[in-house]
C-alpha cells in the first residue's frame, strides 16, 4: 500500500517556535518577489519589444508566482484554519505546497537545458537537440506541470485517506505531516539541483574550451551570455537551497531553511528581473524629448530640379536654330537699318526681363502658399538633380 498504517503525525516534522516569530518576514519575501516582482517582470517580457525573452524563462518566472501564491493562501484570509473558508484554503494549500517546490526546480532545470541547447547551437547545428528542438521545447514546457500534478495528487490521496495528518499550526502555511512526503519533496528537489549544478559545470567547461568557435560563429548573442552569467551567479543560491533541502531531510527545522525557502522568489526576481534591457523598458519616461521652440513651426524642404538629357538637348537645339536664323537674317537683309536691329534687341531684353520677373513671381507665390500650408517659414536647404521619383 502507498499509505502506511501508522497515521499519527511525526512531531519531528513540526518547526521550532522561532519560525513563527518571523512569519511576517517570510510573507514579505514571498509577496515581494513572487506576487509583485515576478508579474511585473513577465508583463515586461511579454509586452516590451526590446526585452529578450524565451518560453522557458517565462515559464520559470511563472512557476515562482504559483509558488508564492500557494504558500500565501492562508495569509490572504487570516483566521481559524479549522473552520469555514480558512479550512478549505488550508486543505488546498497542504495539497499543493508539496507540488510547487518540484514545479519550480524542474522549470529551473528546463532553463538550464535551454541554455545548453543555445551553447550547442553556437558550436554545431547538427546536434540531436537542434534536430528535435520543437519537441524538446514542448517537453520542457509541459514537464514541470506534470511533476506538479503528480506530487499534488499524491498529497491529495494521503490527505483524503487520513485527514488527521493535516498540520495547521506548524508554520505560516498548512502542510501534511507525513514522512514519505516530508522526505520525497526535498529529496526530489535536491536531486534536480544536483543535476543542474553538473549541467552548469558542463556548460562552463564547454564555453572555455570552445570559446573561439563560439565567438566566431556569432550565434551566441550578448543576451545569451548575460543569461549564462546570471544563472552561474544564481548557482551560489542554489547551493544554499541544496543545504536547506538537506536540513529538511535531517529534520533540522530551525529558521534558516524556512528563510531560504521563503526568499527564493525574491532572489529569482533580483537576479533575472534586473537586466539592462528590463531597466530600459521600465525607464521609458526618461527618453529625451524634442526641444521646444518659441517661434512658429519651421518647415524644411528640398526642391528637385529634374533636368533630363532630352530637355537639355531640345533647349540647345532651339538656341542653335535661333542663332542660325538670326545670322541668316542679318546676312540676307543687310539693307535693313541699324535701328530695326536695335529695336529687336530691345524687345528681346524686355521679353527676357519680363520672363525672369514672371518666374520670380511664381516662386514667391509658391513660397507664400507653402508658408501658409505649413504654418511657418520654409527654407530651401538644397537643390538636387534627379531623373526618377525620389
Amino acid at each position: 500500500m502507498f499509505i502506511r498504517r501508522e497515521t499519527a503525525g511525526n512531531p519531528a516534522n513540526i518547526p521550532s517556535e522561532s519560525v513563527k516569530k518571523y512569519e511576517a518576514l517570510f510573507v514579505f519575501l514571498q509577496v515581494f518577489g513572487g506576487q509583485i516582482g515576478m508579474p511585473l517582470f513577465i508583463v515586461t517580457m511579454l509586452f516590451a519589444p526590446s526585452v529578450k525573452r524565451h518560453l522557458t524563462l517565462v515559464n520559470f518566472c511563472a512557476s515562482w508566482i504559483i509558488y508564492s501564491i500557494v504558500y500565501c493562501l492562508t495569509v490572504y484570509h487570516d483566521g481559524d484554519r479549522s473552520r469555514g473558508i480558512n479550512s478549505r484554503l488550508c486543505y488546498a494549500q497542504a495539497v499543493m505546497v508539496h507540488g510547487v517546490v518540484p514545479l519550480s526546480v524542474v522549470t529551473y532545470c528546463a532553463l538550464h537545458i535551454q541554455v545548453w541547447m543555445g551553447v550547442r547551437y553556437a558550436i554545431s547545428q547538427t546536434s540531436w537537440l537542434q534536430k528535435h528542438k520543437r519537441k524538446v521545447l514542448i517537453a520542457l514546457f509541459i514537464a514541470p506541470y506534470v511533476v506538479f500534478v503528480a506530487f499534488s495528487v499524491a498529497s491529495l490521496v494521503v490527505l483524503l485517506e487520513h485527514p488527521e495528518l493535516l498540520d495547521r499550526s506548524g508554520s505560516y502555511y498548512c502542510t501534511i505531516n507525513y514522512d514519505p512526503l516530508v522526505f520525497a519533496v526535498p529529496g526530489f528537489a535536491a536531486g534536480v539541483i544536483a543535476i543542474m549544478i553538473i549541467l552548469e559545470i558542463i556548460i562552463g567547461v564547454t564555453l572555455v574550451r570552445r570559446w573561439k568557435a563560439v565567438r566566431s560563429s556569432q550565434r551566441l548573442t550578448a543576451a545569451s551570455i548575460s543569461m549564462i552569467i546570471r544563472i552561474a551567479i544564481f548557482s551560489v543560491y542554489g547551493f544554499a537551497t541544496l543545504g536547506a533541502c538537506a536540513a529538511f531531510l535531517a529534520r533540522s527545522l530551525s529558521i534558516w531553511p524556512y528563510l531560504v525557502q521563503a526568499s527564493l522568489p525574491t532572489a529569482v526576481f533580483l537576479m533575472f528581473g534586473t537586466r539592462r534591457d528590463v531597466w530600459r523598458a521600465w525607464c521609458f519616461f526618461r527618453k529625451r524629448s524634442r526641444p521646444e521652440r518659441n517661434e512658429g513651426p519651421l518647415s524644411i524642404r528640398v526642391t528637385l530640379e529634374r533636368a533630363t538629357d532630352s530637355t537639355a538637348k531640345a533647349e540647345s537645339e532651339s538656341e542653335a536654330a535661333l542663332s542660325s536664323s538670326s545670322s541668316s537674317s542679318v546676312s540676307d537683309e543687310r539693307r535693313l537699318d541699324d535701328n530695326l536691329h536695335a529695336k529687336e534687341r530691345g524687345t528681346s531684353r524686355v521679353s527676357s526681363s519680363s520672363s525672369g520677373d514672371g518666374v520670380r513671381r511664381v516662386q514667391e507665390e509658391e513660397k507664400k502658399s507653402e508658408k501658409e500650408a505649413y504654418g511657418g517659414d520654409v527654407i530651401v536647404i538644397g537643390r538636387l538633380e534627379h531623373d526618377g521619383v525620389c
